[in-house]
């Protein structure tokens, strides 16, 4: 999980969609279990911000985000989206899932520390798109 304590700044609309799958449990897979913890301690020390208020650089729900592997210098982009959306081959991510969870309110520059069943991921968030443009890359070596 995310060991970096960046400050989470959340849109008003995506904090009551994530806070809502507080009671959900039984209908998540295993692995969105075990994220789900890590996403309510990301939820509530949020910032919540109106539209108005919030950075146009910030990772929210149906953001796509390109970032960079640090250790390799693999770029990619992801859309973070609701687990019921989420289709590995369109690389779109639940929020639920490790790196879904790790991303969201985070915002363009920061880096992101990650542990991953291979050990330990850094990524630096590149950019920030509020849905998926033609133009962000897929993957770039």
């Amino acid at each position: 999980m995310q060991t970096m304590k960046n400050e989470v700044i959340l849109l008003d609309d995506d904090y009551e969609v994530l806070r809502g799958f507080l009671g959900k449990d039984k209908l998540m897979t295993i692995n969105e279990k075990e994220n789900i913890k890590h996403l309510f301690d990301e939820v509530n020390r949020a910032r919540v911000v109106s539209k108005d208020e919030i950075p146009a650089n910030t990772i929210r729900l149906n953001s796509t985000v390109v970032i960079k592997d640090t250790s390799n210098n693999r770029v990619m982009a992801l859309t973070i989206v609701l687990p019921e959306q989420a289709d590995k081959r369109k690389h779109k991510v639940s929020v639920l899932s490790p790196i879904g969870t790790a991303l969201i309110g985070y915002r363009k520059g920061q880096q992101v520390d990650l542990r991953v069943s291979a050990g330990r991921k850094n990524f630096t968030i590149m950019d920030v798109y509020p849905s998926r443009p033609e133009t962000a890359p897929i993957h770039e070596n």
